[in-house]
Parts: structure tokens; C-alpha cells; sequence
């Protein structure tokens, strides 16, 4: 996760400077509405751009107590992009929000125009095999891949032992996130990042 953090942060400063990276401790999309509006107040219009998949979830009951009243209260906050995945584009969604639980909640669910060469890229598909999609791999990301082996099996050395360069990696960031805890002081990602390169 810090990595992948560190290497949005990158792709940012680079590409988006004036954007930045937030992060929560909440998993529910309303909380995290509530948390950017407590903490910012002059946010008037809040969008959580989000692929079908999670349109999907988002809508399904089976993760609520109560789902209208949670989406209720999401909606009071926020509205939704979003982005086709795969086969799933504008026409999938409309069906989705054409169902009768779901008609309440169209007006703050929104369609985002993508490009369809990004449809099919996944994430899945890179770390499983990354040769193969190499031009859906942003190229500040390649070269932490490479000297990672962040997807990598373990090489062989000649010994006959295995060394799983990432995993090592790991828990050097693990050392060190322990032991800033345990000195009390904040471990900003840029500090970490620094010991990791």
C-alpha cells in the first residue's frame, strides 16, 4: 500500500502537480465524504470517480444494514463518476440505474466519457503478467517495477536459494514503520520513500 502510494504521489507531481493524494482509514464512501468536508470546508462539489465494478457494489445491499438510508446520506455529500470497464460502458450502467431500487439515486450517478483504449486495462492483468502489458504500465512505474521485482517470482540463485527481492523489500518498510511508531513520530511517506530507493 506505501508503495503504491509513493508511486501515485510520483505520477502526480510529474503529470497533475497541483493534485494531491488523500488518504483514509474508512472504507465506506460516505465516511470518507464526511471526513473531506469536515476537514475542507470550502468543498462545495465532491465526485468520487469510480469504475463499474464498484458502481456495482456501491449499489448492492448485501454491504449495508440499511442501503437506501446510507446512499441517502452519500448522496447528500457526494456524487459519482463512473469510468466503463471492460464491456461495461454507458449503456450497462443505464440499465443499472433503470432498476426500480436504483431510480432514486440516477440523478447523482454520472457516466465519464473514457477513452476506450483504457477500458481494458487492469491492474490484475499487469501483475500477473507484466511483459505482456507493457504499454498500459505508466513509464515512471516501470522502472520500480523492474528494480523491485514488485511482481516478480523469486530468482534461483546459483545455491539453489530463492530470494524474493520484494519480499524483502517489504519488510525493510515494515522495520521501518514499526519503528517510527515507536518513537511517536510521524513517518511521512516521502521520508520512508527516501530510505527505499
Amino acid at each position: 500500500m506505501l508503495d503504491r502510494v509513493i508511486l501515485l504521489d510520483d505520477l502526480l507531481k510529474r503529470r497533475l502537480p497541483h493534485t494531491g493524494v488523500m488518504l483514509f482509514n474508512r472504507g465506506l464512501y460516505v465516511e470518507q465524504a464526511e471526513a473531506v468536508h469536515r476537514c475542507f470546508s470550502k468543498v462545495k462539489k465532491l465526485y468520487f470517480l469510480i469504475g463499474y465494478d464498484k458502481i456495482v457494489q456501491i449499489l448492492d445491499p448485501h454491504y449495508y444494514a440499511d442501503r437506501d438510508v446510507a446512499l441517502r446520506d452519500l448522496f447528500a455529500l457526494a456524487e459519482l463518476l463512473v469510468a466503463p470497464r471492460a464491456d461495461f460502458g454507458p449503456q450497462a450502467l443505464a440499465e443499472l440505474l433503470q432498476k426500480p431500487e436504483n431510480q432514486p439515486f440516477a440523478q447523482y450517478i454520472h457516466p465519464l466519457p473514457f477513452n476506450n483504449a483504457y477500458r481494458n486495462v487492469s491492474s490484475t492483468h499487469i501483475r500477473q503478467h507484466s511483459g505482456a502489458y507493457k504499454h498500459d504500465i505508466p513509464h515512471e512505474v516501470q522502472p520500480f517495477m523492474r528494480n523491485t521485482r514488485a511482481y516478480a517470482p523469486p530468482l534461483r540463485l546459483a545455491d539453489g536459494t530463492e530470494v524474493d527481492y520484494y519480499a524483502e523489500r517489504v519488510k525493510v518498510l515494515q522495520a521501518l514503520l514499526r519503528n517510527a511508531a515507536g518513537e511517536k513520530s510521524a513517518c511521512s511517506s516521502q521520508s520512508v520513500s527516501h530510505h527505499l530507493r
